[in-house]
C-alpha cells in the first residue's frame, strides 16, 4: 500500500501571527483615535463660539434696521442707557417697508446642547462739532488779510442723534466656564 507523506509547508500564516498583527495595529491606532476625540471637542467648542457670534450678528443687524427711537422707547426711554434682553417676547416692526415684518430676538434662545443670552444695550453718544466763524464786517473791511477777520472757535453739541449699539451673547460651556462675545455697531439719525 502506498502511503502519502504529508509535509508542512511554511508559506501560510498562522492564527496566532494573525492575531499579533492585529494587536499591534489596535494599539498603534489608539493614539490616533485619542488625538482625533480631542479634536472633536476642540471642534464643539469652536462651534460654540461660532454659533454664539452669528446670533449676535443676526439680532444686531436687526436692532439696526429699527426706526431709531424705537428700541429706546420700548426699553422704557428717558435718558439711557438703554437694556433690551432677559425674557422679552421677539421684537417686531410691523411698519417696516417690505413684504415681511423686522423681528429682532434678544433674550434667552435654546440650542440642543447649549441655552444663549441675548442683551442689547444703547448708549447715547453725545456728538460735538467743533467749527470756526468769522466776523463778516471784518473780512469786508479787510478782504486780503483772512487773519484780520475775527475768528471765533465754536462748538455744537448734539445729543440724541447717535447711537452705540452693544450685542452680548452669553453662555456657559460644559465645564462650567462663563463665556461671551460682543458685537459694537452705532446708527445715527439722519435727518434733511
Amino acid at each position: 500500500m502506498l502511503m502519502r507523506r504529508f509535509s508542512r509547508r511554511q508559506a501560510g500564516v498562522t492564527l496566532t501571527e494573525l492575531m499579533i498583527a492585529m494587536v499591534i495595529l489596535a494599539l498603534a491606532f489608539i493614539p490616533i483615535i485619542g488625538s482625533l476625540g480631542s479634536s472633536l471637542a476642540v471642534t464643539e467648542k469652536d462651534d460654540r463660539s461660532i454659533r454664539a457670534m452669528q446670533l449676535a450678528q443676526s439680532a444686531l443687524a436687526a436692532a439696526i434696521q429699527f426706526p431709531f427711537a424705537a428700541l429706546p422707547t420700548f426699553a422704557g426711554g428717558g435718558a439711557g442707557p438703554w437694556q433690551i434682553g432677559g425674557d422679552v417676547p421677539p421684537l417686531s416692526y410691523p411698519g417696516y417697508p417690505g413684504p415681511n415684518e423686522l423681528v429682532m430676538t434678544v433674550g434667552r434662545i435654546a440650542t440642543p446642547k447649549v441655552t444663549y443670552q441675548l442683551q442689547l444695550v444703547i448708549e447715547d453718544v453725545p456728538v460735538t462739532f467743533n467749527f470756526q466763524t468769522y466776523n463778516v464786517a471784518s473780512k469786508e473791511k479787510f478782504p486780503t488779510t483772512p487773519s484780520s477777520w475775527g475768528w471765533a472757535d465754536r462748538s455744537f453739541t448734539a445729543q440724541r442723534v447717535y447711537h452705540r449699539y452693544t450685542m452680548t451673547a452669553r453662555w456657559t460651556e460644559p465645564n462650567g466656564r462663563e463665556k461671551f462675545c460682543s458685537l459694537t455697531s452705532f446708527k445715527s439719525d439722519l435727518k434733511d
